[in-house]
């Protein structure tokens, strides 16, 4: 506070001054480390949780950020639901010998067959694998007379109450205060489910006073099939010129070696399509966004942190109702912009001696650009 009072009293219309005060202000308050508060524990490093026979993965902001801001951007914790009975695998690939402990003794493979639509692919089922005494899978290629592809229901065991309930009681979760104000109330929406974290009946007045910020999250539970392999669609990726070294290599072998997840859901597109509707997927490169976010320094996660919270106060926040079903900007077109401009700028424009505020203003520039120049794919800007 002392610092923002100086701001003042130096002149806040001396842009320069404003511009360090901002910054000394962000670099001082905002901690590295995502230790955000018992409530997010869980989410506080990319730790996954078996839970019955699916993996419970934290994703999105919730494991994405390493700095604790005075006010948190995060809305609600997202969880990336991997099912265990079944696998994909790119087209053409062998299926897997050797399968994580959680997977069961008969497991089907389905192929990542592209769809027309970038992202967006088919599964056809291809093989099974049985589970041998010697803990390896043999596999036995599925004979079919017509190509079968999968529908999105193969993963509604992961929509089910009791998979919250195995979630609420997991052992992570003993001993904690929380545990008792988790709630299986939960409300299906597209891809996710959600669940709310707390039930603020049962909450003491103390607790409501202490805990008052996280009394409202809810936890977005996203059921999805594991690939253990890069996919086709994103193979130049990991081999594409990088001017200024980011991410290193290291980095990217992480995220190649982690692959890459199928989720419910079909291209805005498709939707009206029956039969694409059913069977449509998307790749999710939740995984790898949770690595290299990790691997940001401190100054580009609080620039991430300041365009998201800006966006969310002046721009999501004021969308019209009357037009829910258009095209709009999202915290995916933040994340797609920090992703792409820290391969394109060197290491030194993300200084810590830079006024914070100008990077910012670069970046929503080059987002104004996309917008209009129609980069953003999904978006179209309403004349």
């Amino acid at each position: 506070m002392t610092l923002l009072r100086n701001c003042h009293k130096f002149g806040m219309a001396n842009d320069d001054a404003l511009h360090r005060c901002v910054t000394e202000f962000m670099l001082g308050t905002c901690h590295s480390g995502s230790e955000h508060a018992e409530t997010l524990f869980l989410f506080s490093r990319p730790v996954r949780m078996a839970v019955g026979n699916v993996e419970m993965l934290p994703s999105g902001s919730s494991a994405e950020f390493r700095i604790k801001p005075m006010h948190s951007c995060i809305g609600d914790l997202d969880v990336m639901c991997v099912v265990s009975n079944g696998i994909a695998i790119p087209h053409g690939h062998t299926p897997p010998t050797e399968l994580p402990a959680n997977y069961p003794g008969f497991v089907g493979v389905f192929e990542i067959i592209e769809s027309d639509q970038p992202g967006f692919v088919h599964l056809k089922a291809s093989h099974t694998l049985t589970k041998q005494d010697n803990g390896l899978y043999v596999a036995e290629k599925k004979e079919n007379n017509e190509t079968v592809f999968l529908k999105r229901v193969a993963t509604e065991m992961a929509r089910k109450e009791e998979v919250f309930q195995q979630f609420a009681n997991h052992e992570v979760l003993k001993n904690r205060s929380v545990q008792s104000l988790i709630t299986p109330a939960f409300d299906p929406h597209g891809p996710a489910t959600t669940f709310a974290v707390f039930n603020v009946e049962s909450a003491n007045e103390t607790y409501k006073l202490t805990h008052f910020q996280f009394l409202h999250l809810s936890i977005d539970v996203v059921p999805c099939m594991r690939c253990q392999l890069w996919p086709i669609p994103a193979s130049s990726w990991p081999i594409r010129h990088r001017d200024h070294g980011w991410p290193a290599q290291k980095t990217i072998n992480e995220v190649v070696s982690n692959g890459c997840d199928v989720v419910e859901a079909a291209h805005p597109l498709c939707r009206q399509d029956e039969w694409m509707n059913e069977h449509q997927w998307r790749l999710s490169f939740s995984r790898a966004e949770v690595t290299l976010l990790n691997s940001w320094t401190k100054v580009q996660q609080i620039i991430y942190h300041m365009l998201r919270y800006v966006l969310k106060r002046e721009v999501f926040s004021k969308t019209d109702d009357k037009e829910q079903d258009l095209p709009k900007l999202s915290n995916y077109h933040i994340k797609t912009l920090m992703l792409w401009e820290c391969e394109q700028k060197p290491h030194s424009w993300w200084s810590a001696e830079s006024s914070l505020i100008k990077l910012c203003s670069s970046l929503l520039q080059k987002l104004s650009d996309w917008v209009e120049n129609k980069h953003c794919q999904h978006y179209e800007p309403v004349a």
